[in-house]
């Protein structure tokens, strides 16, 4: 039940981004990933609405903090999607070698 209710604030919040009320969709998001840490959709979408704002910085301290949380199987797993996102950003301000590695 847990999973669905979160599921169901994260499509809210995807909602609320996509008519422009950012601050809501934000704060929504927040209280989804201080509830379920290891919800890196969650993060991705709290680093798009930084890099929307112009904050590279910050977006790329919400992809890292995605991939700090990610453990199965005794294992740290980290998504694709993760490192394509935040080479993304780093191309994007200009770390074209940091975003090589």
């Amino acid at each position: 039940m847990k999973a669905l209710r979160i599921t169901t604030r994260f499509n809210l919040a995807c909602c609320l981004e996509k008519n422009l009320q950012i601050g809501d969709a934000s704060e929504m998001f927040k209280a989804i990933v201080a509830e379920e840490p290891t919800y890196t959709d969650a993060y991705l979408r709290l680093a798009y609405l930084a890099r929307t704002r112009g904050d590279v910085k910050r977006a790329l301290e919400y992809v890292d903090m995605a991939s700090k949380n990610l453990i199965q199987n005794d294992r740290l797993v980290k998504p694709v999607n993760l490192f394509c996102v935040k080479a993304k950003m780093l191309f994007d301000s200009g770390n074209t070698q940091e975003a090589k590695a």
